[in-house]
């Protein structure tokens, strides 16, 4: 897949319960996390939209997008920026991965389907939502999907018939971490320390 017809769209609208802040405004290495993801799509993608409600990320330079639909988590913040996107594929990344390689985005492009969303599946066989590629054909389904009272990703996913990207631990970009979460201070720790 060409990246000249991809929008980037960075989830950074979680409520941090557990963190107790804000984590996207988090810095490593120089960074915020959003920041940090802006730097790994933006060699990628024509424009990049940021899903958030807080004020806070409009500072970044890209366009924020507050939900269109309230209190859907993940779902409602994928959702809003599809209907903002003016691209046929749009890849989504959460704000709170931050290691996330250059190198696993060229295996996503390499490997999506153009016709279907293309999702990330982990060695383990955990299937990964929130790192894919969402053609903007799939609006109407997921529109009627939440309208259903559904917001599990996992589900639509696999109700879309999506494609499959098998990370392998044999790939040279690979290493356990990869696709770890920030969601508390001792997660925090942790990445610092690596």
């Amino acid at each position: 897949m060409k990246s000249t017809d991809l929008c980037g769209i960075i989830l950074a609208g979680g409520e941090s319960k557990r963190m107790g802040r804000d984590k996207t405004i988090l810095r490593f290495e120089g960074q915020s996390l959003v920041e940090r993801m802006v730097h790994i799509l933006s060699p990628f993608c024509q424009n990049i939209l940021i899903s958030s409600n807080n004020r806070l990320h409009q500072g970044i330079g890209y366009e924020v997008i507050a939900d269109a639909i309230p209190s859907k988590g993940p779902i409602g913040g994928i959702y809003s920026c599809l209907i903002k996107s003016e691209y046929t594929y749009n890849m989504v990344l959460p704000a709170d991965v931050p290691l996330i390689s250059i190198e696993l985005i060229h295996f996503l492009l390499e490997n999506a389907h153009p016709q279907k969303i293309s999702a990330i599946v982990t060695p383990t066989g955990f299937i990964e939502p929130l790192c894919a590629i969402y053609p903007t054909t799939i609006i109407p389904a997921l529109k009627d999907f939440i309208e259903s009272g559904s917001n599990k990703l996992i589900d639509f996913l696999e109700a879309e018939n999506f494609h499959p990207v098998q990370l392998s631990k044999e790939h040279s970009f690979y290493h356990p971490k990869l696709l770890m979460n920030i969601n508390t201070p001792e997660d925090f720790e942790k990445l610092i320390g690596k």
